[in-house]
């Protein structure tokens, strides 16, 4: 019954890169890779139900164009309890523009909707005579008490907001 097979589902975290030209892959069209590359590997995974079912797929904090991934993940449904790792990361990789490489399969230690905090490092080149400038600069932004910048609403309106609450530790090196 539906119910069975609904207990047997296993909820595993696929950890992937996307870097070189994949990082101008969109937020939609990764989508769209991944459930071609899902559908075209064979794993034995959970389809939604309805007229038009698909691979149930949840990435959690997906990254703005041009950013490359270093530690992205999605989530997916597998039929069974039992998987093997490296044949999940095989089938994949086979199946993957080059840009963008599966290197692990874990469970989940929380809802990939709980997941509310990213990494980014900052990589900013410049000439010799200008680094303490910069080092200087970047630190004087950082004590500030607000860092505001303009952001474009769902109205398409512009709105300040101060983004120092959401940087919770940072470091300038040289």
């Amino acid at each position: 019954t539906a119910l069975e097979e609904v207990s047997a589902l296993k909820t595993v975290r696929i950890w992937f890169t996307k870097d070189d030209e994949c990082k101008y892959i969109s937020h939609l069209d990764l989508n769209r890779v991944v459930m071609r590359a899902l559908h075209k590997s064979r794993l034995n995974i959970w389809h939604t139900e309805g007229f038009n079912p698909h691979p149930f797929v949840t990435f959690a904090l997906p990254l703005s164009l041009g950013f490359k991934g270093v530690k992205e993940n999605m989530d997916i449904r597998l039929m069974d309890d039992e998987y093997n790792k490296e044949e999940i990361i095989t089938s994949l990789n086979s199946c993957l523009p080059q840009g963008i490489r599966v290197y692990d399969v874990t469970d989940p230690v929380m809802k990939a909707g709980k997941i509310d905090k990213a990494l980014f490092e900052i990589v900013v080149k410049s000439d010799k005579d200008n680094v303490d400038t910069l080092y200087s600069n970047f630190n004087s932004l950082f004590d500030r008490d607000q860092i505001l910048v303009m952001k474009k609403t769902k109205k398409k309106t512009l709105k300040e907001i101060d983004i120092k609450p959401y940087i919770l530790k940072y470091k300038v090196a040289d």
